[in-house]
Protein backbone atom coordinates (compact mmCIF):
# COMPACT_ATOMS: atom_id res chain seq x y z
CA UNK A 1 0.00 0.00 0.00
CA UNK A 2 1.26 3.49 -0.60
CA UNK A 3 1.15 5.89 1.74
CA UNK A 4 -0.19 9.63 -0.08
CA UNK A 5 1.80 12.39 1.17
CA UNK A 6 3.79 15.72 0.17
CA UNK A 7 7.05 16.49 1.67
CA UNK A 8 7.02 13.41 3.96
CA UNK A 9 3.63 14.61 5.25
CA UNK A 10 0.58 12.41 5.87
CA UNK A 11 -2.19 13.12 3.44
CA UNK A 12 -5.81 11.95 4.39
CA UNK A 13 -7.99 11.53 1.20
CA UNK A 14 -10.67 14.05 0.44
CA UNK A 15 -13.33 11.59 1.35
CA UNK A 16 -11.45 11.41 4.46
CA UNK A 17 -10.88 15.26 5.35
CA UNK A 18 -14.82 15.65 4.04
CA UNK A 19 -15.63 12.79 7.06
CA UNK A 20 -13.52 15.10 9.48
CA UNK A 21 -15.29 18.29 8.59
CA UNK A 22 -18.43 16.42 9.93
CA UNK A 23 -17.73 14.67 12.72
CA UNK A 24 -15.24 17.46 14.40
CA UNK A 25 -16.84 20.22 16.34
CA UNK A 26 -15.93 23.86 14.49
CA UNK A 27 -14.14 24.68 17.69
CA UNK A 28 -11.33 21.76 17.50
CA UNK A 29 -10.76 21.26 13.57
CA UNK A 30 -8.12 23.67 12.96
CA UNK A 31 -6.21 22.26 15.65
CA UNK A 32 -6.93 19.17 14.96
CA UNK A 33 -6.02 19.89 11.06
CA UNK A 34 -2.76 21.35 11.90
CA UNK A 35 -1.91 18.90 14.13
CA UNK A 36 -2.72 15.85 11.30
CA UNK A 37 -0.07 18.18 8.64
CA UNK A 38 2.30 17.61 11.49
CA UNK A 39 2.19 13.80 11.15
CA UNK A 40 4.98 12.01 9.01
CA UNK A 41 5.17 8.73 6.98
CA UNK A 42 7.63 7.69 9.46
CA UNK A 43 5.11 8.76 12.45
CA UNK A 44 2.69 6.47 10.95
CA UNK A 45 5.27 3.52 9.77
CA UNK A 46 3.50 2.35 6.78
CA UNK A 47 -0.15 2.40 7.88
CA UNK A 48 -2.98 4.00 5.85
CA UNK A 49 -3.24 7.20 6.12
CA UNK A 50 -6.99 7.58 6.32
CA UNK A 51 -6.99 4.57 9.20
CA UNK A 52 -4.80 6.75 11.21
CA UNK A 53 -6.69 9.52 10.75
CA UNK A 54 -10.17 8.29 11.48
CA UNK A 55 -9.08 6.76 14.56
CA UNK A 56 -7.55 10.11 15.78
CA UNK A 57 -11.02 12.19 15.01
CA UNK A 58 -12.98 8.97 17.04
CA UNK A 59 -10.22 9.63 19.54
CA UNK A 60 -11.00 13.69 19.53
CA UNK A 61 -14.72 12.77 19.81
CA UNK A 62 -14.22 11.32 22.73
CA UNK A 63 -12.96 14.08 24.18
CA UNK A 64 -9.21 13.30 23.74
CA UNK A 65 -7.12 16.74 23.49
CA UNK A 66 -5.52 17.42 20.18
CA UNK A 67 -2.24 18.10 21.65
CA UNK A 68 -1.91 14.59 23.11
CA UNK A 69 -3.62 13.11 20.43
CA UNK A 70 -0.52 13.90 18.24
CA UNK A 71 1.54 13.21 20.72
CA UNK A 72 0.17 9.67 21.03
CA UNK A 73 -0.01 9.20 17.20
CA UNK A 74 3.89 10.23 17.19
CA UNK A 75 4.61 8.04 20.25
CA UNK A 76 2.82 4.51 19.59
CA UNK A 77 0.70 4.68 16.22
CA UNK A 78 -0.65 0.83 17.44
CA UNK A 79 -2.11 2.04 20.84
CA UNK A 80 -3.91 5.07 18.99
CA UNK A 81 -5.44 2.24 16.74
CA UNK A 82 -6.14 -0.34 19.56
CA UNK A 83 -7.63 2.58 21.53
CA UNK A 84 -10.18 3.96 18.70
CA UNK A 85 -11.10 0.22 17.89
CA UNK A 86 -9.22 -0.25 14.65
CA UNK A 87 -6.32 -2.38 15.51
CA UNK A 88 -8.50 -5.43 14.37
CA UNK A 89 -8.68 -7.41 11.50
CA UNK A 90 -12.11 -5.65 10.24
CA UNK A 91 -10.13 -1.98 10.35
CA UNK A 92 -11.02 -1.73 6.57
CA UNK A 93 -14.88 -2.13 7.22
CA UNK A 94 -14.71 0.02 10.10
CA UNK A 95 -13.03 2.75 8.13
CA UNK A 96 -15.57 3.05 5.68
CA UNK A 97 -18.63 2.63 7.79
CA UNK A 98 -17.01 5.88 10.01
CA UNK A 99 -16.50 7.55 6.25
CA UNK A 100 -19.68 6.76 5.82
CA UNK A 101 -21.24 9.10 8.71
Amino acid sequence: MSIATVGGIVQPSEKCLRYIGRVLSPDILDAFMNGVSRITARDIDGQDPDRIVVAMSILAERGMDVTSLIAFVQRDWADVLMSAGLAGADWEAVVADELKR
